[in-house]
C-alpha cells in the first residue's frame, strides 16, 4: 500500500473530519469564541488528525511488508493464513477467520485433486507396462518369422512402442528426480541403442545415419537420455526430405561439457517456429504439412528432461536445408551443482 492508496482509502473519514470541523466552526463562533481561537482549534485537531493518519500508515506499513516478506519465502502460498499473526481488531479477526477456513477449504480441495491425479499416473504406468508386454511379444514373433509383411509390421509396432514410451515418460516427467541414476555413461552405446532399436524404420525411410566413432563418457541418466536422443531421431525421420536424407550424430568433448549434435537434411524450421519448437503442444507450419503425425510433445518432453538432468538442449535451423539439436551434458558429476542452479547454458 503506497501514500495514495491509504488517502483514497481514507477519503470517507477525510470528509466526515473536514465536515465535523465546518459545524465546530459555526458552534464556537456561535458560542461567541473568539475567530483566531476557533482557527487555532481547527489547526491543533487537524495536526493531531494528520499525525495519527501517519502512525497509522505506517503501522499498516511494516504489517504489509512482513506478510510480503512471509509470502516470499512460502512455498506454498496459500498456507499464509498460518503463519501470520491473529491481529487484534475485531473486524480484522473476522476476516482472518474466513481467510483461514477458505484456504482450509481450498487445502481439502488441492488434496483431492492430487490424490486424483495420483490414481490416474498409477493407473496410466501400470497400463503401459502391461501394454508393452503384448507389443515386445508382437515384435519378437516379427523378428523370428521375417518377411515383406512381418518387416511392415514389426515398424509399425516400433512407433506404437515409441508413442507408449512417450505416454510414460510425460506422466514420470514430474517426479524424475525420484527415477534417475546419475553415473558415468558412454554416449556411443546409447546412440547406438536407439539406432538399434530403429533400424527397421531407417531402412524403410532410407535414411543414412552417420555417428562418431570415438568412444566418449559423461555423467547422465542412460535411459532418460536414450528417450531424449530417442525424440530428437523421430523427429528427424517424421520431417525427413523424400530423397536422400541424411542424419549426423556427432560428438564433442569441451573442458567441462560433451556437445552431441543430431542433424538431418531435412524439412527444417521457418525462422518464425524456431523460438517456439519447446513449447507444448506446439507443432508449427511443418507440423500442420504432415497432419495428425505430430503432436507437439517430443521436444517439449526433451527440454523439461533436460533441465532436470542438468543439461541444456538448443536448436538451430534453416528451412528447406537442416535442422541440428544440440545437447549439452556435463562431463562429470558437477551436475549436482548446475541443477540447483539452472544455469544450463554455462558449464
Amino acid at each position: 500500500m503506497n501514500v495514495k492508496e491509504y488517502i483514497l482509502e481514507k477519503t470517507k473519514y477525510i470528509l466526515l473530519f473536514m465536515i465535523y470541523h465546518v459545524f465546530l466552526y459555526i458552534f464556537l463562533l456561535a458560542m461567541q469564541i473568539a475567530s483566531n481561537e476557533i482557527w487555532l482549534l481547527i489547526l491543533m485537531n487537524t495536526g493531531i488528525g494528520i499525525l495519527y493518519m501517519i502512525y497509522d500508515y505506517q503501522k499498516h506499513k511494516k504489517v504489509f511488508i512482513k506478510i510480503d516478506q512471509l509470502m516470499d519465502k512460502l512455498q506454498e502460498k496459500y498456507l499464509i493464513s498460518e503463519v501470520i499473526k491473529k491481529p487484534k481488531t475485531q473486524v480484522e479477526q473476522y476476516y482472518y477467520e474466513l481467510l483461514k477456513k477458505a484456504n482450509k477449504s481450498m487445502i481439502e480441495e488441492v488434496n483431492k485433486v492430487k490424490n486424483s491425479q495420483k490414481e490416474y499416473k498409477e493407473y496410466i504406468e501400470s497400463w503401459i507396462h502391461e501394454i508393452k508386454i503384448p507389443i515386445t511379444s508382437a515384435m519378437l514373433l516379427c523378428e523370428n518369422n521375417k518377411s515383406l509383411t512381418t518387416r511392415k509390421i514389426y515398424i509399425q509396432l516400433e512407433e506404437i512402442n515409441n508413442f507408449v514410451e512417450q505416454v510414460l515418460f510425460f506422466a514420470r516427467k514430474e517426479n524424475v528426480s525420484s527415477d534417475y541414476i546419475i553415473q558415468k555413461t558412454v554416449l556411443n552405446r546409447v546412440i547406438d541403442s536407439v539406432i538399434s532399436r530403429n533400424k527397421q524404420l531407417f531402412i524403410q525411410e532410407q535414411i543414412q545415419i552417420h555417428t562418431s566413432e570415438k568412444e566418449v563418457t559423461a555423467y547422465t541418466d542412460e535411459k532418460w537420455l536414450e528417450f531424449i536422443i530417442n525424440q530428437i531421431l523421430m523427429n528427424c525421420i517424421k520431417y525427413k526430405n523424400k530423397r536422400n536424407a541424411d542424419i549426423v550424430i556427432d560428438i564433442e568433448e569441451k573442458e567441462k561439457q560433451i556437445e552431441m549434435s543430431i542433424c538431418d537434411n531435412g524439412m527444417g524450421i521457418k525462422e518464425s517456429d524456431i523460438g517456439r519448437v519447446f513449447e507444448k503442444g506446439f507443432t508449427g507450419s511443418n507440423g500442420r504439412k504432415i497432419g495428425k503425425k505430430s503432436t507437439g510433445i517430443g521436444l517439449y518432453l526433451c527440454k523439461n528432461l533436460c533441465e532436470k538432468l542438468g543439461m541444456n538442449i538448443q536448436i538451430e535451423s534453416k528451412e528447406n536445408e537442416y535442422t541440428k539439436v544440440i545437447l549439452y551434458i556435463p562431463k562429470s558429476q558437477e551436475w549436482q551443482e548446475l541443477q540447483k542452479n539452472r544455469n544450463l547454458t554455462k558449464f
